[in-house]
């Protein structure tokens, strides 16, 4: 079921549906932030506004699509969690951002935040003061005919992806987004980091995107990065830096 209205208020929130899903249509805990908010929705959760917590937990238990460009915050101690197992946890071609600012944030399965044709790939933000840990890849490709990837930053304690980030501009010459990652201890990528220029078949290819990974008190481990411009047929294209 959805609502229009917003809701605010220091209490806690469970919201859950067996087999159906949730729909928030307007902004949770802006004004008061909840103290805590549980969604499980196996049908879909759909958030077109931003959502706030006091205290925590705050969680969502299936998949969730953005509408709108949202900013998920808990200042509490118990972290944020996103889940749902062997599939997309977050969609939507929308900007993302989510701040565990005294804890951690956990993602099981994949992000999709990528452009249809012409459009650019959504940009996420992930900030926790312990770890940040997704499970899957994340995508914020652009679209073709020249969408420009998206870009993520990462600041945490730890910072773990099992998957691939995926940066890359569309076809048509659209230029790869920017991967930025500060970890106070390691960071750890078990996929491959690409932010490639998109290719083209005339004209001038997309510019590679730039990687900049700094582990403070720690080690960094990753398989593979890929900065390289597109290729083109007429005038070239610059690779990034890394």
């Amino acid at each position: 079921n959805g609502s229009s209205a917003t809701i605010n208020g220091g209490y806690a929130l469970l919201l859950s549906s067996n087999s159906g899903s949730v729909e928030f249509d307007a902004a949770v805990g802006t004004a008061t932030p909840l103290s805590s908010l549980q969604v499980t929705g196996p049908g879909g959760i759909q958030v077109s506004a931003n959502q706030t917590v006091s205290t925590g937990p705050m969680s969502y238990t299936g998949p969730v699509t953005l509408t709108a460009n949202t900013i998920f915050t808990d200042s509490g101690a118990t972290g944020i969690t996103f889940s749902e197992v062997g599939g997309t946890a977050i969609s939507g071609n929308r900007n993302l951002q989510v701040w565990a600012t005294n804890s951690s944030i956990s993602i099981t399965g994949d992000i999709d935040l990528s452009g249809g044709p012409g459009n650019n790939g959504g940009n996420a933000t992930f900030t926790a003061q312990t770890g940040i840990t997704v499970t899957g890849d994340i995508d914020l490709t652009g679209g073709s005919s020249s969408g420009d990837g998206g870009s993520t930053m990462f600041t945490g304690g730890s910072i773990t992806v099992s998957g691939d980030i995926d940066l890359s501009g569309g076809s048509g010459g659209g230029d790869g987004g920017d991967a930025s990652l500060n970890g106070q201890t390691a960071i750890t990528l078990e996929g491959r980091l690409i932010a490639r220029g998109g290719d083209t078949a005339a004209g001038t290819a997309g510019a590679g995107g730039m990687a900049v990974l700094i582990a403070n008190a720690g080690s960094i481990s990753i398989h593979n990065i890929d900065t390289s411009g597109g290729s083109a047929t007429a005038a070239g294209a610059s690779g990034g830096a890394a």
